[in-house]
């Protein structure tokens, strides 16, 4: 009935019983007061379709996707056969889902649709199970009052409606925007990654899980490792370059013969005599400015650009990725340690946990604490980064013959040695160990050199 004299109350009556109360008018809000309130402002329930091909008319562009009944992944199938940007596609699926009827505008179906922008339309979305439409929707221009909004229309019904804009912001980007964003991807797990580049060299996974660079038959680092392959396949396309490569095109890109490449492998199969199978292999050429070029080969049509920098972190000789940790021992196992500096010499023996002393002749104040801490960083010396190996160009990395070198002697009568810059260029603390009868140099983590530089240096004046 009507409301009370306040109007935040109003009378009501039961049909049929006898009496009249009097409720909190609040309740009338959630009573639809006309027919369109009681419609449904679902544009379309895509999760609710079974569809597996996506096609876009944004008005000159047109693209389709198609998803791969294996592995669930969207493939661009037209204008280009290539891989498709899976995230986008999907989000840009779930945010159609939540796209909402604001306005029912016409249910006539000679309703004039180009005064709404949908003949043609601006934008045409139909999904698709094999060769049959399931659905097939149309957006057109704003309503002249409200820019957020846009007309839409489901092909089938007879409604044009109004939806709001900004959820239909992914379906008008370019047909790039829905190709793979990277120039690595693939699903299948990496055993051997072969590079020829600097040098040629590989990669290889071993039975017991641990990996080995050959033909130099070093062990390699798996931490390196893990983030070779990590990097390759995050590589940013910057630029499509050419979608229809030619002979002549590739010389200009240098890929005829690329200043390096990667060939990732998947596992032996269990098969007698199968060797293991290609996932990616990728080539790069040359380089402008801050990209360089690239290019799949199992893409021959295709020419990407990727940043230079994300290129150049990735590693193009074998010794880069041999294992960083360069020895691992107890500090219980060390008897002393021996320091040489500018031609003279200190000893220092461990007589015990955090308790260290002076061997005769060795000169200088000692921290015990300091020295042990030192010592167990240096008994599990890991090197950040190898730089260089061989005979290295010693004073390019701040090395020379006075520079602090600390041997620790293990009381199984076996020695680890390691001799630290004196001078970093860059603020890099550089340092060097022998192994295999060569010499490396690494980056040395920072605490450790100044800790070593700091308590276990020869003093000024011994």
């Amino acid at each position: 009935g009507a409301r009370t004299p306040p109007g935040d109350q109003v009378f009501l009556q039961v049909v049929g019983a006898d009496g009249v109360y009097v409720v909190d008018a609040d309740f009338l809000k959630y009573i639809p007061r006309s027919a369109e309130d009681w419609r449904d402002t679902t544009l379309v329930d895509v999760m609710g379709l079974a569809f597996d091909r996506l096609a876009v008319t944004n008005g000159a562009k047109v693209f389709e996707l198609r998803r791969d009944a294996t592995n669930g992944l969207w493939r661009m199938v037209y204008p280009l056969q290539a891989r498709a940007n899976n995230a986008k596609a999907e989000e840009s699926l779930l945010l159609l889902q939540g796209v909402r009827i604001r306005q029912f505008v016409a249910d006539d179906p000679k309703v004039d649709l180009e005064t709404f922008g949908l003949q043609p339309p601006e934008l045409e979305l139909s999904l698709c199970q094999g060769t049959n439409r399931a659905i097939r929707l149309q957006f057109g221009r704003s309503p002249t009052n409200d820019t957020r909004l846009a007309y839409a229309r489901r092909l089938g019904l007879n409604a044009v409606v109004a939806v709001s804009r900004d959820l239909l912001a992914p379906w008008y980007a370019s047909v790039n925007d829905f190709r793979d964003p990277l120039l690595g991807t693939w699903t299948a797990p990496v055993a051997v990654v072969d590079v020829r580049g600097q040098d040629s060299f590989s990669l290889q996974q071993q039975t017991n899980g641990t990996w080995r660079v050959l033909p130099q038959g070093i062990p390699a680092d798996a931490g390196l490792v893990k983030e070779l392959v990590s990097a390759v396949s995050t590589l940013q396309i910057v630029e499509f370059a050419n979608d229809v490569v030619t002979a002549p095109d590739l010389m200009t890109y240098g890929l005829v013969t690329p200043v390096r490449k990667y060939i990732l492998k998947a596992p032996t199969t269990s098969l007698a005599g199968a060797t293991n199978a290609i996932i990616a292999e990728l080539s790069f050429g040359t380089n402008q400015a801050d990209k360089i070029f690239a290019r799949r080969t199992d893409e021959p049509d295709f020419v990407y650009a990727v940043r230079l920098a994300d290129f150049q972190r990735l590693p193009s000789a074998g010794w880069q990725m041999r294992e960083r940790r360069i020895w691992n021992f107890s500090t219980n196992d060390v008897a002393g340690a021996t320091v040489r500096q500018q031609g003279h010499v200190r000893k220092l023996v461990r007589n015990g946990p955090h308790d260290w002393s002076l061997a005769p002749g060795s000169q200088g104040i000692i921290n015990d604490l300091a020295v042990e801490e030192t010592v167990s960083g240096l008994s599990q010396l890991t090197a950040a980064a190898w730089v260089a190996h061989g005979a290295p160009d010693r004073a390019r990395y701040g090395l020379t013959d006075n520079d602090l070198q600390i041997t620790l002697e293990l009381k199984n009568g076996d020695k680890a040695s390691v001799e630290l810059g004196s001078e970093a260029p860059g603020n890099v603390p550089y340092a060097t160990v022998t192994l295999d009868g060569e010499i490396w140099v690494f980056e040395c983590p920072a605490w450790l050199y100044v800790y070593a530089q700091r308590y276990l240096s020869v003093p000024p004046n011994p």
